[in-house]
């Protein structure tokens, strides 16, 4: 018995030693369960933060889910005093002007110096609209969030860079945390604010793994994966003459009607003749004129008078059709000495198609591309379309009046007096292209920030890799990050004011043209209800029967898409619009579309 019994108290004893490691192993398991919930707590915290600005940053993306997204557009078309068409090819130019008038009265006329006898014919009123729109500038409205992405990394590395294994997290660092937040949530530049969420959590969650345990290849994998799980989703979002008293020293080339215009081409051997005949015969100009009319004349120049009688007077602004000029011309020239005496500052927009890109002084090139000229695609496919980028020529009166040309180039003059001292000789000036930008202020204050923030975070970085080498606590750096920040706000003022940033309006890219063709077919519509086909058709009536059909027809339209389209329909030969041409036994109606290309509908069908 008691042998059974020390015999099983030495076991005891032996199993009790054996315990007794176990007891210690407890013991620090019990420490280590305590340090890890520390470290959960922590992880919590950065949890709630990056949920928290997900919600607060992220409510407007998980309510945007729109197929076709709306495209920005310049809200105001600026209409210069000036439009100009000037086309040269082997010392020829073809000079086509669009001139506004201003005043009270019926009677205008202008004159035009050129270097040879021209050609004058009437241009197509449509030329212009349709080159504007072509070449329409390029609004942008909503570029990338890049700054954001810069956020997060700045953020992240600065989490690594100041790595402490205490495991404590100093404000320096719920800043970082917010960072990421921030940048990884609610930005655009990720598929949606749940994945911004995940990319801000597994980015906190390794950084703060590495604080606790020092960095190891694993949290170097985790960030690698998680930076090109970003990039993934950041790269695909990645424009009738009588001779005055001085007649004799006075020589009329050419005279004949034009359209709205009567143009007279003169020339003489004296300015103050010159100017006399053009005052007697209802061109009013300045005495100051003589000079450089004496200039002209001494260089071989000949002018042409034109006038333009309007149906009724009033006081503003009207444009008529442009007038088209063609003449030899040893250099492509745009004349505006006798524009510029007397007047005041000068609008112009100058359109030029040549062998290279066209610069002039005085004027800024705001769009250069090469243009296309699609004439066996638009015979074999009359739905085919260019890509946007491209600049088609498919404009009936467009082409006709530039058949061919290497490059079109649009430059835009705001003139003073002094700048037209000389006229705009146009120089050739290689063959890169250039695209005429604008910004909205939304797209402006994204694209500064983009590179003001992304420095400040570059410098962010800098401190943090700068307070790691010297063995410094990165919370001494605060003061240069302060003044770095204020810093980038100013830059970011500066670089905006510098941006061309316009007033822009919001529309569906498939809705003015849903509106165009509607109404096309509305005219066509009213000219069926409305044409009597039993009476010979004419012009006068094709466009009385459209009057009188059209509004009821677009009243009716507008109560059931149950609103007024964003585009009136009016009869010109530009992009969208309509026009009426005589033909033999008939009347033709052109219908354009977007780029200009006309469908052809005879009346009667």
């Amino acid at each position: 018995m008691s042998a059974n019994l020390k015999h099983l108290r030495s076991k005891d004893l032996t199993i009790s030693s054996r315990c007794l490691p176990s007891v210690t192993s407890c013991h620090h398991r019990r420490s280590a369960y305590i340090s890890g919930s520390k470290s959960t707590f922590g992880l919590i915290h950065v949890f709630a933060v990056l949920w928290l600005f997900s919600v607060l940053l992220g409510v407007r993306t998980f309510a945007d889910g729109k197929v076709f997204p709306s495209v920005a557009y310049p809200l105001e078309v600026r209409i210069p005093d000036q439009r100009a068409l000037l086309w040269w090819s082997n010392g020829v130019e073809r000079l086509i002007v669009e001139t506004r008038f201003t005043g009270q009265g019926t009677n205008f006329a202008w004159v035009v110096p050129l270097p040879a006898v021209p050609k004058v014919e009437a241009a197509s009123p449509g030329l212009f609209p349709t080159l504007t729109l072509l070449l329409r500038p390029k609004v942008i409205h909503a570029p990338t969030g890049w700054w954001r992405f810069g956020l997060f990394l700045a953020g992240l590395l600065w989490l690594l860079l100041t790595v402490r294994t205490d495991g404590q997290m100093r404000w320096s660092d719920w800043l970082a945390v917010i960072a990421m937040a921030f940048g990884a949530t609610g930005s655009g530049i990720v598929a949606s604010n749940l994945f911004g969420v995940l990319v801000g959590v597994i980015g906190a969650f390794g950084a703060y793994k590495a604080r606790t345990s020092g960095i190891k290849l694993v949290h170097v994998s985790l960030i690698i994966l998680l930076l090109v799980l970003v990039a993934g989703f950041l790269l695909p979002s990645l424009a009738t003459a009588k001779a005055g008293g001085s007649s004799e020293q006075v020589e009329i080339l050419d005279r004949q009607l034009v359209g709205a215009f009567d143009s007279t081409t003169i020339t003489g051997k004296d300015a103050g003749a010159l100017r006399s005949w053009l005052n007697t015969n209802g061109y009013a100009l300045p005495p100051a004129t003589e000079p450089v009319i004496a200039d002209y004349l001494r260089e071989g120049w000949v002018f042409v008078a034109s006038k333009v009688r309007r149906n009724q007077s009033r006081s503003e602004t009207n444009s008529l059709h442009p007038l088209s000029f063609t003449f030899a011309a040893k250099a492509p020239v745009y004349p505006l000495r006798l524009t510029g005496v007397g007047n005041g500052n000068l609008e112009v927009d100058l359109f030029v198609l040549g062998p290279e890109r066209a610069q002039a002084n005085g004027f800024i090139v705001r769009d250069c591309r090469q243009p296309d000229y699609p004439l066996s695609r638009l015979a074999e496919d009359e739905s085919w379309y260019p890509q946007p980028e491209t600049l088609p020529m498919v404009h009936e009166g467009l082409r006709q009046v530039a058949p061919h040309g290497a490059y079109v180039t649009r430059l835009e003059g705001r003139l003073t007096s002094r700048q037209m001292r000389d006229d705009a000789v146009i120089h050739w000036d290689g063959t890169s292209e250039v695209r005429d930008v604008r910004y909205s202020a939304h797209g402006a204050w994204v694209s500064s920030i983009n590179w003001t923030v992304n420095a400040f975070c570059l410098f962010v970085v800098g401190v943090a890799v700068s307070s790691r080498v010297r063995g410094q606590e990165a919370g001494r750096y605060f003061q240069s990050i302060l003044i770095a920040g204020m810093v980038a706000a100013i830059t970011t003022g500066l670089f905006y004011s510098r941006l061309s940033v316009v007033p822009v309006t919001m529309e569906k890219p498939w809705v003015r043209r849903t509106d165009a063709k509607n109404q096309q077919l509305l005219i066509r519509m009213a000219i069926m209800d409305e044409l009597d086909t039993n009476a010979p058709v004419t012009l006068e009536a094709v466009r009385v029967a459209i009057q009188r059909g059209l509004p009821f027809h677009l009243a009716q339209y507008s109560k059931n898409v149950r609103r007024i389209p964003t585009f009136q329909i009016r009869e010109e030969d530009s992009p969208y619009n309509y026009s009426l041409r005589g033909v033999s036994n008939g009347v033709e109606l052109l219908l354009y579309d977007q780029i200009g290309r006309a469908a052809v509908h005879r009346i009667p069908e």
